[in-house]
């Protein structure tokens, strides 16, 4: 880490814009993306080509991400990663609560994590088509085509890993993820019966119990879990489950 940076700090490249149709591609003329095996060039770079460059290059097109140019030097490369953020939490915590009502009894436990980000390899995975035989994540419906210019994500392409990189680009901000949370960790809900009717069964106190662990999150990622001490890359797997609990407890 570079002086004066913190543990954990994450650097990578920002879409500031996609291309909308043929007049936007104009503005963008001169643009030149290295990021990719081939690089991409706008159409006035790409006609300065020689023929032979031209073959190991690939044009700029409607539905294409516009990256930022950090150095402002024409063109993007590694040195145009900006700070997105921490991948370790800046508060983590959690609280507790219990409240009683004659003999009903409740009470919650919560926990959270907050500020840091995970990677969602997974859905980077899905929406670079790497293997086109997966069903397509929701996020596609938002993606650029000619009847949706306006589109919030770029043109969703087979094989986007070895082409322009749109989605599939190392530490692309879109899937640097705000992994912050609150989860309902515990709560237990119990009832204790009226002394009146245990005495007539000849015990002294019967209680039921009903408790429900890791119930929901309340986090804005779509990580398949957002829980900080999981793998930083997450690449899909399984939640913590619920699990709920019954219980009698009988005293004589």
């Amino acid at each position: 880490y570079a002086e004066g940076e913190t543990y954990g700090d994450i650097y990578g490249y920002q879409m500031i814009h996609i291309v909308r149709d043929e007049a936007d591609l104009q503005n963008y003329a001169d643009y030149v993306d290295r990021i990719p095996g081939k690089a991409v060039y706008g159409p006035a770079a790409y006609a300065a080509l020689s023929a032979s460059d031209k073959k190991n290059a690939q044009q700029l097109a409607p539905g294409d991400a516009i990256w930022q140019d950090v150095d402002g030097d024409g063109q993007i490369d590694t040195y145009d990663k900006v700070k997105l953020g921490n991948r370790i939490p800046k508060w983590m915590g959690g609280f507790n609560t219990s409240i009683t009502w004659k003999g009903l009894s409740f009470s919650a436990r919560f926990d959270y994590a907050l500020g840091y980000k995970k990677w969602n390899d997974g859905l980077m995975y899905f929406m670079s088509l790497t293997s086109n035989h997966f069903n397509a994540p929701e996020m596609v419906k938002e993606t650029w085509t000619e009847q949706n210019t306006t589109a919030k994500y770029p043109v969703f392409t087979n094989g986007d890993s070895v082409l322009k990189r749109n989605y599939s680009r190392s530490d692309n901000a879109m899937f640097w993820e705000d992994a912050s949370y609150l989860c309902a960790r515990e709560m237990t809900l119990s009832y204790d019966l009226p002394s009146i009717w245990t005495k007539r069964a000849n015990m002294e106190k019967v209680t039921f119990t009903l408790t429900g662990q890791n119930l929901f999150y309340i986090t804005g990622s779509k990580l398949y879990t957002p829980e900080y001490g999981t793998k930083d890359a997450d690449k899909g797997g399984y939640s913590l489950p619920i699990s709920v609990l019954m219980g009698v407890k009988v005293t004589f």
